[in-house]
């Protein structure tokens, strides 16, 4: 061996058990302080390390010079956290719901929330243990002189990860909510539109009245329509999109550019989140959801995983991330368990999925 492969950096991968080792060993609860030092010799053992390169539970680089290989192992503990070199970890769960793939940090799923909850105008919530909701109908009343200068207080619906809700407002629009989002709308319209606001994803049926455009806000673009069907989503930049079903809407972007879709179409956010162009879709993989079913036609496996880890509220792990843009077709039902659904995608011979104490690996 040359003395140049000698002085080859190489990073060797650890593997999820590990990883779940070392934050089992951190995280005991009956143990006020961890051993770390007896629970790093304990991981690298397994890892193959001499005694010499055995150090204290830091940043470190350990030479195996003896074989030519020079192994760089960095890790954090934050309580919740580990971080182990070249394993690559989706973090689907943060509070915002927002999806990072450039950090390489464990996160803990997130149970914050687990039914659907409705808070009223004055900040008091309840628990929404029926299926759906129905506010009593009621016309379009006119905005009066002084409602002009008051900001119209807002009901807030939320759905935690693992579950949907059907909502109908006081227009007689019919809206599904999708897992983790929130809708924000008035117990009755006012004025001269009907407006709500969207974080995440949901499923419009808009009541007609010409008179009053319905209108969706979101972070990313604005949705008007008088009367139509169509899916929004908006948990993040990296996903944001509307797919019309019938009718026709108006989308307004960021960039103040306004484009009109028609049935069959899908409104996306450029590459810098800007502005948003219009492309020719199947509209029916975008419904499914509402219907019971995960159903992905030709989409990457970082979009699967990303919906499976929303709704099962698990954590997914890849050991490659060029994985994560294999693209598949993949259908289950929403009913099934993540054990079921996760047997599946393996079942299709493309990647090994396995799912194990609440972390989904995919190699």
């Amino acid at each position: 061996m040359t003395k140049d492969m000698d002085n080859q950096e190489t990073m060797r991968a650890v593997s999820p058990q590990e990883v779940w080792e070392l934050k089992g060993a951190l995280n005991r609860e009956h143990a006020p302080l961890p051993d770390m030092q007896s629970e790093w010799e304990r991981l690298s053992m397994r890892m193959g390390l001499s005694e010499e390169q055995v150090k204290e539970p830091q940043e470190m680089t350990v030479g195996m010079h003896s074989h030519g290989i020079t192994t760089k192992i960095m890790y954090f503990v934050s309580g919740i956290a580990a971080t182990l070199a070249t394993l690559f970890i989706i973090n689907l769960f943060n509070k915002t719901g927002a999806t990072s793939v450039d950090d390489e940090f464990f996160f803990t799923a997130n149970n914050d929330q687990q039914e659907v909850i409705l808070t009223d105008t004055k900040g008091k919530s309840q628990t929404l243990s029926e299926p759906s909701l129905a506010f009593k109908e009621s016309k379009q009343s006119d905005v009066t002189q002084t409602q002009k200068t008051k900001k119209q207080k807002l009901l807030a619906l939320t759905t935690p990860r693992g579950k949907d809700y059907q909502v109908t407002l006081a227009d007689g629009t019919k809206v599904w909510m999708n897992a983790e989002s929130k809708l924000e709308f008035p117990k009755t319209f006012t004025g001269n539109t009907r407006e709500v606001i969207l974080h995440g994803e949901a499923y419009f049926e808009v009541a007609k009245d010409a008179a009053h455009p319905f209108i969706v806000k979101t972070d990313y673009f604005q949705t008007k329509v008088l009367g139509t069907t169509f899916n929004v989503k908006a948990y993040s930049n990296k996903d944001a999109n509307i797919v019309l079903i019938e009718g026709h809407v108006k989308v307004l972007g960021r960039g103040k550019k306004e484009i009109i879709l028609k049935p069959g179409q899908q409104a996306v956010l450029n590459a810098q989140h800007t502005n948003l162009s219009i492309r020719e879709v199947d509209t029916y993989p975008y419904t499914q959801w509402r219907e019971g079913f995960f159903y992905f036609e030709k989409q990457t496996l970082f979009e699967i995983m990303q919906e499976l880890g929303r709704w099962y509220n698990v954590n997914i792990a890849f050991d490659n991330p060029e994985k994560m843009d294999i693209r598949l077709h993949y259908v289950c039902n929403r009913s099934q368990s993540i054990a079921d659904a996760v047997r599946y995608l393996d079942a299709m011979g493309v990647v090994s999925a396995r799912y194990e104490d609440g972390v989904v690996t995919i190699k």
